[in-house]
């Protein structure tokens, strides 16, 4: 069994963050840098009001997993190109999160699994979230959905 952990933002990340900033601003990516440093003009009274939303945010989450085990969302609510990405990066990458983006604030676990494949070629997927901890059950329930779409598994298009 393979075991990943992820660290959650800590103290010492976000102050080698900001020596960073602070240091060698070019090091970033010019986007990446353009979202950090937009963050840094928030207000003590904005930055509680985003608490307090995010706890009765969380609070709604518990209600909801407690009457259903998953929840199955599109994962993306379109396909961009390359070229429209690179044009309106901070845009386009924040609709494309649209429906997953509040996971990790929320912490649930997530998964996504391909759906079909559209009438132009383009893929579409769902991502399944369901409670920290409950990655076991999401996988399952990530495996029986993607075995009953008939798509093959992975780039080399194995079946299973």
């Amino acid at each position: 069994m393979i075991r990943v952990a992820i660290a959650a933002p800590s103290t010492i990340m976000r102050s080698g963050l900001e020596t960073l900033i602070a240091s060698s601003p070019e090091s970033l990516h010019p986007v990446t840098r353009q979202i950090i440093l937009a963050g840094a003009h928030r207000t003590a009274a904005e930055t509680f009001a985003a608490f307090y939303q995010l706890e009765e945010l969380r609070r709604v989450a518990d209600h909801t997993f407690s009457t259903v085990d998953a929840l199955a969302l599109p994962t993306a609510p379109t396909i961009y190109t390359i070229e429209q990405v690179l044009a309106d990066p901070i845009q386009l990458n924040s609709r494309l999160g649209i429906y997953t983006n509040f996971a990790n604030l929320l912490d649930l676990c997530g998964l996504a699994v391909p759906s079909s494949m559209r009438a132009d070629g383009a893929p579409f997927g769902i991502s399944l979230l369901a409670p920290a901890g409950a990655d076991a059950a999401l996988a399952a329930i990530g495996r029986h959905y993607h075995a009953a779409t008939g798509l093959p598994l992975g780039a080399l298009a194995r079946g299973e």
